[in-house]
């Protein structure tokens, strides 16, 4: 049973890094699908287990946002939280000496199931290759060519803090390659990002007929490193592996051909990394984004060239309401023979959200109890039947052995039950309105009574127009309504203190007073 939604406009709170945003409130609740058992070996009943359901708050997100600082970081499960969504943004790949920017990070994102109080490590990639980012490549005679560094990774391990445990990687973009310089030395190459396997650098020396474009990280190997086809006392890029980009190539300078075109570093990111660009003019490459990697999660996907500047990690959970069972038994008691119904509630504010099912225990015999006025009727049929005085130390009721037992004094009883050899006991039902109702409208029941807010009163074969007004026992009107026609009538006392209440019955013919408590 949904309730409406109240739109709500609330600022962004952060402390601590924390941060809870809310457009609406709309509580929700789902419970598990009805259970059916038989009664265990020598006793009229089972014991039952479930899992109790815990509302959540589906409108208010609770979120933590980890931003780089060069050093692991640590998040602890809340309590009540079953599953968190991560979204890993991996760091920019640094430019070259010249501005040319290197190329963005790319995004993972996925919900991951936790237990409360687990913890998670959180790795942020830096723009200056923190978390596995390649490094970019020099010229050996013309500093101005090196090419930038490749961005970092940013990650979140379970179970400890090697490469291994990471179940998701937001990978670092590929740092920007050098550029030629008029009257320097070809560019080297830029440094690959630190995907889950790190991305390519970039070569030293391209040429149209010479060098090598440089390979991002895959799930399944590491990214190149830079290649340089000069033999001038270059230096290859060393080849990325598991976390770590590839490092560009050195370049040894020269005074050969003129000033190159600067080009754009490579997109970075993405589930296989994305190498760069170069031309006939001998512009160092760029450096190869890393790769992205989701392991275990759900709802999971990736996107390439997302993120500039240094990486980021947001950790974020629906938010929890308070979840209340308010009808049935809990899980691991004894459940007696026949149907219980267990009925949960999930309050947020002044908005709700309800669910049952239902425990159905057969073999043995059903002690549930209906109640109709001042009697009560076991619902087991064809049995033996004792009633019993729950306020007196559960004595027997002399001659109180029919299915139905009227009482004649506000109290509480119960009813054993005998059938098949299997003998059980019910729950003790109260009553309070004995010797005060006048009653005048036939078979009239209310139910629950007492009651923890909501209580129906059935008006049974009833069909005239009646008025209802419920009042505290000072004579403070709670409620009141005329010309009800239905047959089922509905009232919470929700907002009301507990106690007793009267409710009266009353139109042209008859008038009936009954008490309610509420718990």
């Amino acid at each position: 049973m949904k309730k409406q939604l109240l739109r709500l406009s609330l600022s962004i709170l952060t402390v601590f890094g924390f941060a809870v945003s809310s457009n609406a409130q709309c509580p929700s609740i789902t419970c598990p699908g009805n259970i059916s058992v038989n009664s265990d070996s020598g006793i009229c009943g089972a014991v039952v287990n479930y899992t109790a359901p815990i509302g959540t708050d589906t409108c208010n997100t609770i979120s933590q946002t980890f931003n780089y600082t060069g050093s692991m970081q640590i998040y602890v499960v809340p309590a009540g939280v079953a599953t968190v969504t991560i979204q890993a943004d991996g760091a920019q790949g640094g430019s070259n000496v010249i501005g040319v920017v290197g190329g963005l990070g790319g995004t993972a994102v996925g919900d991951l199931a936790v237990t409360p109080g687990d913890t998670l490590f959180v790795y942020v990639g830096g723009n200056n290759g923190y978390n596995g980012g390649g490094q970019g490549g020099n010229t050996l005679n013309c500093a101005n060519a090196a090419g930038g560094i490749g961005g970092g990774a940013s990650d979140v391990r379970v179970g400890g803090i090697t490469l291994n445990d990471r179940v998701i990687v937001g990978a670092g973009g590929g740092g920007a390659g050098g550029d030629r310089i008029n009257g320097c030395g070809r560019g080297s190459g830029g440094g690959g990002g630190g995907g889950y396997y790190g991305g390519g650098g970039g070569a030293g020396w391209p040429s149209a007929t010479g060098g090598t474009l440089p390979t991002g990280g895959t799930q399944s190997a590491g990214g190149s490193g830079g290649i340089t086809t000069s033999t001038a006392g270059a230096t290859n890029g060393m080849p990325g592996a598991l976390g770590i980009g590839g490092d560009g190539g050195d370049e040894v300078g020269s005074n050969q051909g003129g000033s190159g075109t600067a080009l754009p570093g490579g997109t970075g990111g993405g589930l296989t990394g994305a190498s760069g660009q170069y031309n006939v003019n001998w512009t160092g490459q760029s450096g190869a984004g890393g790769s992205s990697y989701i392991a275990g999660l759900t709802n999971s996907s990736t996107t390439s060239g997302t993120r500039s500047g240094n990486g980021q990690v947001i950790i974020s959970y629906a938010g929890t309401d308070s979840t209340t069972q308010i009808a049935g038994l809990p899980s691991g008691s004894l459940f007696p023979g026949g149907t219980t119904t267990n009925t949960f509630v999930v309050t947020s504010g002044s908005f709700s959200d309800t669910c049952s099912f239902t425990v159905y225990v057969g073999g043995g015999v059903d002690t549930s109890v209906t109640r109709n006025l001042s009697t009560f009727t076991a619902n087991e049929t064809g049995a033996t039947y004792q009633w019993l005085n729950c306020d007196s130390n559960f004595m027997a009721i002399s001659g109180a052995t029919n299915q139905s037992y009227t009482a004649t004094t506000n109290g509480s009883y119960a009813v054993v039950v005998s059938k098949n050899g299997c003998t059980d006991t019910s729950a003790c039902q109260m009553i309070n309105n004995v010797g005060i109702a006048n009653v005048g409208f036939g078979n009239i029941s209310i139910y629950p009574n007492p009651t923890n807010g909501l209580f129906t009163i059935d008006m049974g074969s009833h069909s005239e127009a009646v008025n209802y007004t419920v009042t505290s026992v000072d004579g403070r009107i709670i409620t009141q309504k005329s010309n009800v026609t239905d047959n089922k009538i509905t009232i919470d006392l929700g907002n009301e203190s507990k106690g007793v209440y009267l409710l009266k019955l009353h139109n042209h013919k008859s008038s009936s007073v009954l008490r309610i408590s509420k718990l």
